[in-house]
């Protein structure tokens, strides 16, 4: 992307024909809320736009710019929105006061936040799994104790168990295990979680 300094340049602007300002190359990106009559704004030679209206005589007025939002508005056309003077240095000020609050819930300072943020990101995926594996585990031991349980309805065995540890992926788990040591058979599994009931 090219960066542009727009120190001091001056903005110019006055109201013409809708249909001139086209030839002069202003992009006009919602024709119907035109009229015949539009305001022209321009800025030195990087910009020429059709505006509602311009609050300052040059580009040195605006002080501090911080691009807030980008997307398209139409072909080969983007849009961004920005604050500035005041405004900006209220954006800054919002944004370092937000970056020193998760400095402190991480226990951090605001130039370490980065790699503190990333070090418990993979204390998280370690724990996960750890807690993973356990589960595995107890899924495993805990089988051949439901499988001791299996009861005979007219010479189909029927396994059933609540198992109220078990998250949905542990009960699936659970429920494969026992159909592959079971061979033959109903394998009906529950677990009771945050007031729901799964099967």
């Amino acid at each position: 992307v090219n960066r542009v300094v727009l120190d001091s340049l001056p903005i110019e602007a006055k109201e013409m024909p809708i249909e001139e300002a086209k030839k002069m190359g202003a992009t006009a990106l919602f024709g119907e809320k035109y009229g015949s009559i539009v305001r022209l704004v321009k800025m030195g030679d990087y910009s020429l736009e059709l505006c509602g209206g311009s609050h300052v005589t040059s580009t040195s007025q605006v002080g501090a710019f911080k691009i807030i939002s980008e997307g398209g508005v139409a072909a080969g056309v983007r849009r961004i929105e920005a604050v500035t003077g005041l405004e900006a240095l209220d954006y800054f000020a919002n944004k370092e006061k937000a970056l020193e609050e998760v400095a402190v819930i991480l226990k951090s300072s605001p130039s370490d936040i980065v790699k503190k943020a990333e070090a418990l990101v993979n204390e998280l995926k370690t724990s996960q799994k750890e807690v993973e594996n356990l589960r595995n585990k107890l899924v495993r031991s805990s089988a051949d104790d439901i499988l001791s349980k299996v009861v005979h309805v007219k010479g189909i065995k029927v396994v059933t168990a609540r198992m109220d540890e078990l998250d949905m992926d542990g009960l699936r788990n659970m429920g494969d295990t026992l159909r592959n040591k079971l061979g033959s058979g109903v394998v009906a599994l529950a677990t009771g979680n945050e007031g729901k009931v799964n099967f």
